[in-house]
């Protein structure tokens, strides 16, 4: 079991978290979330041990593993091929494998030795080491290498390229396989999904799920969050507020919590006015000067308590909506014949030119009022397509034309690049084609994160995703009645997609979104092309019709043999498959035979049964009372939450007292299970030395 226990962490003089507490069982798998700024990303990297807390630690088993997936890496932190990066994830076995090796050479070179004892020794190791890689997967390690990177996108042509020929987010993916090929016990992910397509995002989500250790996740996707998680954590006022359930039972507990202490707080204020009518009609009855003393001391406790404020995700008081855009003609866009490529230098032969096809014969028709999302892998042609309907970029064969009385507004990565440096925020947006009212800038710059410190910020000063969140906001501004976006909430929190969507979802023009978002793109779209191989096909229907279209043809992305497919940034050229062996264990020890692989299996089992057992037993037990430990404190939280209970005086008064026998009794059961863990552990150990 993985604790959080009273941890405080200060960024300046602005107090993050005070005395955060909360535990993850083995298996768990808990959704963090909470507003930007709220510390999720800081509060991941304490428990990675990347970052010290200011008081309070972190509880975990001892030799248990954690993994951390960080928001972005640096360049400098990938070397080698795409598989050399995953197999980091069998160092340790590796080490095994060679010291095996070694061990079948001194048995050999020993064969004609009659030092009985040295000869003992080596074929005691030879047992322990034989057993420890088959109980790692050792023998199927490069077939669960090439299921995990092509589960993730790569194309088998990409296993043994070069990183340094992939972008920054085909990186991270390469990252993404190393963690989850090392299985750890505790896998941290901070948004994983930012750089994944939707076959990756649904694999992802499957291996998840199958996995025995616990996770913990940022995320941004509401859909990918809702399958995974079994309870989320909030960050709310500098603590840490557990809700059972997924997602979606988190919003509706978080409401309901909501309501209770509005309501508590609106019973306080009552009683604070009412010991004040009191304070005020007898002050000077010499009869009621003890009642009145003491009703004084009363208000001021009340007015020095500080009312519960959760700031768990609320519905935005920002209803936008796009301005009525001018009704363009039936046909939008009309593309017949559409192919594209791009030159490039191939990798494998310096200054030699290349050229990559991402797709030909295109044909498609957008028609007014048409709402359709563009899918497909990543590096299949989704931007190129979104360039060249907005007119960015220009087809190299085929015609593309633009109907009557159309407007295009398009949304891709270099609009942020395009805004004024030099302007502040506000300026920015009043620089837009068709300025709106300061009012309404402000509450649309409101649901794109940016407040009212923020607004009057230079643009040259903001960051990366900033400039992106604004130039976003600037473009709705613009009433064009083709929308064209592309990938438009990156950068969104999901309170901020919701603005978004809510827009969308009442646009009376046509656009064409390009997205991973499957929550997003629910209830929004009416049509959705499958940009794949350089073909489009147009499925009628939703996001939703769509990915049941797929299961139900069995095209499943956890395929380890998948469709060949462009696989990198777009547009890549690619670079032909490196012969040569396996990057993963081409050991040539000699694998022993399945009957005496079970035999010593089922040997070292009853050995670790009789001697771990009762150990065992007792970390179990008070891991288990602490779930119970830890589930009433949650009940009690909520009972004392009400107003009802609030109202009664004795009835408060009981469950206070329970609830600080609780916390005693939590903070015993760690104790407890602390030293029991260790001593599990010690034994552990001393057992594999024996």
């Amino acid at each position: 079991m993985f604790a959080v226990s009273e941890i405080s962490y200060s960024i300046g003089a602005r107090l993050l978290f005070e005395k955060v507490s909360f535990s993850i069982q083995p298996g768990q798998r808990a959704g963090l979330v909470g507003p930007n700024g709220a510390g999720k990303t800081t509060l991941l990297k304490i428990i990675a041990d990347i970052n010290q807390p200011d008081e309070g630690r972190i509880i975990k088993p001892s030799g248990a593993v954690t993994g951390y997936l960080p928001q972005e890496l640096s360049a400098e932190e990938f070397n080698g091929t795409v598989w050399a990066e995953a197999s980091k994830a069998f160092e340790k076995v590796h080490q095994k494998a060679r010291e095996l090796e070694k061990v079948h050479q001194e048995l050999a070179a020993s064969a004609n030795n009659h030092d009985g004892s040295r000869l003992t020794k080596l074929l005691e190791r030879q047992h322990e080491l034989t057993l420890f890689l088959e109980q790692s997967g050792f023998y199927e390690q490069d077939a669960r290498t090439a299921t995990v990177l092509s589960g993730l996108g790569f194309d088998k042509a990409d296993f043994h390229r070069p990183l340094s020929q992939f972008s920054g987010g085909w990186k991270m993916r390469a990252s993404l396989a190393r963690l989850l090929l090392t299985s750890p016990d505790l896998l941290l992910l901070d948004e994983p999904t930012n750089h994944l397509d939707i076959d990756s995002v649904t694999w992802l989500e499957d291996w998840l799920m199958q996995q025995k250790g616990a996770l913990l996740l940022v995320s941004h996707d509401e859909h990918f969050l809702n399958r995974l998680s079994q309870r989320i954590i909030s960050l709310e006022q500098r603590t840490a507020v557990i809700y059972q359930g997924n997602y979606h039972a988190y919003l509706e507990q978080s409401a309901e919590r909501k309501r209770q202490l509005e309501a508590q707080e609106k019973t306080r204020q009552a009683k604070i006015k009412e010991t004040e009518r009191f304070i005020e009609r007898f002050r000077t009855k010499a009869t009621k000067a003890r009642q009145v003393q003491s009703r004084i001391k009363m208000l001021e406790r009340e007015k020095q308590m500080n009312p519960s404020e959760p700031s768990g995700p609320s519905e935005s008081s920002v209803n936008f909506s796009f301005p009525e855009p001018e009704r363009s003609g039936r046909d939008v866009v009309v593309g017949e014949g559409i192919g594209k490529t791009y030159e490039c230098a191939n990798p494998e032969q310096k200054g030699s030119p290349g050229r990559i096809e991402v797709f030909r014969d295109l044909a498609f028709r957008i028609e007014r009022g048409d709402h359709i999302a563009v899918v497909g892998p990543n590096g299949s042609g989704k931007s190129t397509l979104a360039k060249i309907i907005a007119g960015v970029v220009q087809p190299d064969s085929g015609t593309i034309k633009w109907g009557h009385n159309v407007s295009v507004s398009y949304f891709g990565q270099h609009q942020a690049s395009e805004l004024p440096q030099e302007a502040t925020v506000l300026e920015a947006m009043g620089q837009a084609p068709g300025g709106e009212a300061t009012q309404r800038v402000r509450d649309l710059l409101g649901a794109f994160l940016f407040n009212s410190d923020m607004v009057k910020s230079r643009v040259k000063n903001l960051s990366g995703g900033e400039k992106s969140r604004l130039a976003l906001a600037r473009m709705l501004l613009n009433p064009a009645n083709l929308l064209v976006l592309d990938e438009p909430t990156n950068h969104l929190d999901i309170t901020s997609k919701q603005v978004v969507k809510n827009a969308l979802k009442n646009f009376t023009g046509s656009f064409v979104l390009v997205s991973h978002d499957r929550a997003f793109m629910e209830g929004i779209v009416s049509r959705v092309w499958e940009v794949r191989n350089g073909i489009l096909k147009d499925h009628l229907g939703g996001i939703e019709d769509y990915l049941d279209s797929l299961d139900k043809s069995n095209h499943k992305p956890d395929d380890a043999e998948k469709e060949g497919h462009e696989t990198a940034a777009e547009p890549k050229c690619k670079a032909t498959a490196t012969d040569g062996n396996s990057a993963a264990g081409n050991s040539s020890q000699k694998r022993p035979s399945a009957r005496e692989l079970r035999r010593q299996a089922a040997l070292e089992r009853e050995m670790q049964r009789k001697k771990l057992g009762p150990l065992k037993a007792k970390v179990k037990d008070a891991e288990e009372k602490l779930l119970t430990l830890e589930t009433r404190k949650e009940e009690l939280e909520a009972l004392l939450a009400e107003p009802a209970v609030h109202a009664d005086g004795p009835r408060m008064k009981k469950l206070n007292s329970e609830y600080k026998n609780i916390l005693q009794l939590i903070d015993e059961t760690y104790i407890l299970w602390e030293k029991s863990e260790e001593a599990l552990q010690t034994a552990t150990k001393n057992l594999e030395s024996a």
